[in-house]
């Protein structure tokens, strides 16, 4: 199989607690922006705007061409 199935996804801020947040792209249920737009790529989005000067941290499990991977990485806000 080709292309990246997203098994999970999560984004916490920096209590480590998780914020409701939106998902598209290849395999993930159509929120409005899907027809082709993202391609092979995946979008998360929060429902509420981030605070400023804060770090998130978002944590991705996914199978890419059927291999699994996780992938955990920290943003900061400006």
């Amino acid at each position: 199989t080709s292309g990246v199935h997203i098994v999970d996804h999560k984004i916490f801020d920096s209590t480590c607690t998780a914020l409701p947040h939106v998902a598209g792209g290849q395999d993930l249920p159509d929120v409005g922006f899907q027809g082709g737009f993202l391609g092979t790529t995946v979008a998360l989005y929060t429902n509420a705007p981030l605070t400023s000067g804060a770090t998130y941290t978002v944590d991705v499990e996914y199978e890419l061409g059927g291999t699994p991977g996780h992938r955990t990485f920290q943003f900061t806000t400006q």
